[in-house]
């Protein structure tokens, strides 16, 4: 970074670059005599909109700018974080959820090329005060997890001429709408489906969390609280595979999942999202340190492989034949009624001697690997 050249735009003097690692930080530092504040952030949680709301005093107009679901979680919060705002503006949300896994067709579509997901994915602070104006910009969205920690982000501050404040609020109150009673009522009788849903993408859009194993503990533990906002839905997960969900408390940072065999250690991790009235789950992917070695592959094979089973695999080695399951593609719909473990060939299930020679003097080097494998 040493050898790059610095330039900021016009109207804008870059003050600080900071990196924040891990807790113990603070929200910024308020300036003296603000008159203006606005926030702008998809995702931002009662705590810190409380503090931001104590800037100032009585004349200082304060405005909040995000998404219309975070305004409803807002809304029923006890604090009622909302109060000393005054302008209160909505864009759509950021997750595009426009291209369904079910969808065929390639990947270079024009649609993929050339269809801009459309929303709020800006995150700043701005402040006109006594000394000027101050704009904080960056990856930390207006949450506990964003500013104080432990979410690892990255945030710039510039002092900003009047010019960068005027054409942001001219840019929001041209963009954005005013929220109404109506909006809320909206997100208030929103489908409890259409509520998970929307917890969801957040939650796999933000998922950051790897899987820490050692002799006698398997934890997941993640880089901030992935917990919805809204408190009336409740995530759980475990392995998958697994029988038993292990609930993920709001404000924690990390789960131990209990009862975890070697031969069990999987990426897959499922997640459940549940309400009062509904619930959902999927699978995020999630990776171990120390990652997967060949050891819990042998367990993880014993665990689905009983001796039959076993035996016709070595032979499906040495011969070259196909050991299906009698199933077809996995999107496949029609049901297939062939017999389990089907092997082309003889009947038996042991190999014989003559299929272990042939098997080494047709490729000796592929006979070792086979030996490796079966060890």
């Amino acid at each position: 970074l040493e050898g790059v050249s610095w330039e900021a735009p016009a109207h804008c003097v870059i003050e600080s670059i900071d990196l924040f690692e891990g807790p113990g930080r603070v929200l910024p530092t308020e300036p003296v005599g603000v008159t203006e504040l606005m926030v702008i952030s998809p995702f931002v949680d009662g705590g810190i909109l409380r503090k931001l709301g104590l800037w100032g005093d009585e004349s200082t107009q304060r405005r909040l700018v995000t998404i219309p679901s975070t305004f409803g979680v807002l809304a029923e919060q006890k604090q009622q974080p909302l109060d000393n705002f005054h302008d209160h503006l909505y864009m759509n949300s950021p997750i595009h959820d426009g291209v369904s896994l079910d969808q065929d067709g390639p990947l270079d579509s024009p649609l993929a090329e050339e269809e801009e997901p459309r929303g709020l994915h800006a995150k700043m602070i701005v402040a006109r005060h006594r000394q000027g104006n101050t704009l904080w910009l960056g990856s930390a969205n207006a949450t506990q997890r964003g500013w104080l920690g432990p979410n690892v982000e990255i945030v710039a501050r510039l002092s900003v001429g009047a010019e960068i404040v005027d054409a942001l609020d001219a840019f929001t109150r041209e963009r954005c709408h005013e929220l109404t009673p109506q909006i809320l009522e909206s997100y208030e009788q929103l489908d409890p489906t259409d509520r998970l849903e929307e917890a969801r993408k957040v939650i796999a859009a933000t998922w950051s969390v790897i899987q820490r194993v050692s002799t006698d503990r398997h934890d997941l533990i993640a880089e901030a609280d992935p917990s919805p906002l809204d408190r009336h839905i409740q995530l759980s997960v475990r392995l998958l595979g697994q029988l038993h969900w292990v609930p993920w408390p709001h404000g924690a940072v990390g789960v131990l999942i209990p009862g975890v065999s070697r031969g069990e250690y999987t990426e897959f991790v499922e997640c459940r999202l549940a309400s009062p009235e509904e619930q959902l789950s999927w699978v995020q992917l999630t990776p171990l340190e120390p990652p997967l070695d060949d050891e819990r592959d042998s367990q993880a094979l014993a665990r689905f492989l009983d001796p039959r089973t076993f035996l016709l695999w070595i032979r499906s080695l040495l011969n070259g034949s196909v050991l299906t399951d009698g199933g077809g593609e996995w999107h496949e719909t029609k049901v297939r009624s062939a017999p389990l473990l089907r092997a082309e060939g003889p009947l038996w299930d042991t190999p014989t001697l003559e299929e272990v020679l042939k098997a080494w003097s047709r490729d000796p080097v592929r006979f070792q690997e086979i030996d490796r494998k079966v060890q």
